[in-house]
């Protein structure tokens, strides 16, 4: 892959100036976390700003080209185009929604039969008395089989050497 030459990218000025505004939303989105508000609300209202400024832009630049306002057509048009990105996100939702339920399937296997507790066990008996091998062993699980046995097994990994010096 390879990048677009200088000339033809556009000047980060004229970009700036023509879209200027949509930086609002972004600086209302960073404010809002920042006041402790939760994710979710803040994403709502910075999605509600986003519809407010892209329809004051449509309104501002209608009038500046002496176009006039036509609210039917243009109600008519801004439904559309929601249906279509609507329609377009859904489309694009689809893979990702199936790796969730596929993992989510695959982590409840795990946990229900008890195979994550015979893994870190056996994780265990291969690195015997070698800590160090322990995490890299449980690292290596973590990014196969996710979070349940894993922690199970570096917990009994890095308590290991107090029990054995407790024991003795």
């Amino acid at each position: 892959m390879k990048g677009l030459p200088a000339s033809d990218l556009p000047k980060m000025r004229e970009v700036l100036g023509s879209g200027w505004h949509f930086l609002l939303p972004l600086a209302l989105l960073i404010y809002l976390l920042v006041l402790n508000i939760s994710p979710s609300r803040v994403g709502y209202y910075a999605i509600l700003a986003m519809l407010l400024v892209a329809s004051l832009r449509y309104i501002f630049s209608r009038l500046r080209h002496h176009e006039g306002l036509k609210p039917l057509n243009s109600l008519k048009n801004g439904i559309m185009k929601i249906m279509e990105a609507f329609i377009s996100a859904a489309k694009s939702a689809i893979p990702v929604s199936i790796a969730c339920a596929v993992s989510g399937i695959v982590v409840g296997i795990i946990g229900l039969t008890g195979l994550g507790l015979k893994f870190s066990s056996l994780m265990m008996s291969l690195s015997q008395r070698q800590h160090c091998l322990s995490p890299s062993f449980g690292g290596a699980s973590k990014s196969r089989f996710r979070d349940g046995f894993t922690c199970h097994s570096q917990l009994y990994c890095f308590s290991r050497p107090y029990r054995t010096s407790v024991a003795k």
